[in-house]
């Protein structure tokens, strides 16, 4: 979720611009990452002050608050939210077949897997967590971050 926030506000790339060019090289998947720096991407900088740290960790709570995890996926691949429906059309052709349904649909929690695109990270969380999760953000930013 960190590198999807990270995605999401500009300062990673996403996988589909770290595989850009590459070959699948296990079945569909690939597996391997360009090595350039994130100047290539024009990416921004993480600024790593105690000030900036806590506005950055303060947007993530709040992102993840307002996040739609009920119909949306976490999407690294394409490094934006995607409709849990939408997704199995939001990948390759290549992995298309392998997008199902199930692992993505019925979870309560959507995160795909950064090379394996069929692979839901967030299957085995249950409600319960994500509630838990949810009330720390809640916490967190009512506490911490209150200035």
């Amino acid at each position: 979720m960190v590198i999807f926030f990270l995605q999401v506000r500009g300062y990673l790339p996403t996988i589909y611009q770290l595989q850009y060019g590459r070959t699948p090289d296990v079945g569909p998947w690939i597996t391997t990452f360009n090595k350039r720096s994130l100047k290539h991407y024009k990416m921004k900088e993480v600024n790593v002050g105690l000030e900036q740290t806590h506005r950055m960790l303060s947007d993530f709570f709040q992102y993840f608050l307002a996040f739609n995890f009920s119909k949306m996926v976490v999407c690294p691949f394409l490094g934006r939210e995607v409709l849990r429906s939408k997704l199995k059309y939001s990948m390759p052709a290549r992995c298309r077949e392998f997008i199902g349904k199930i692992t993505f649909k019925k979870n309560t929690v959507a995160i795909q897997d950064l090379v394996h695109l069929n692979h839901n990270k967030g299957a085995k969380i249950a409600k319960r967590v994500l509630d838990h999760f949810l009330k720390r953000c809640r916490l967190e930013l009512n506490g911490l971050f209150k200035t």
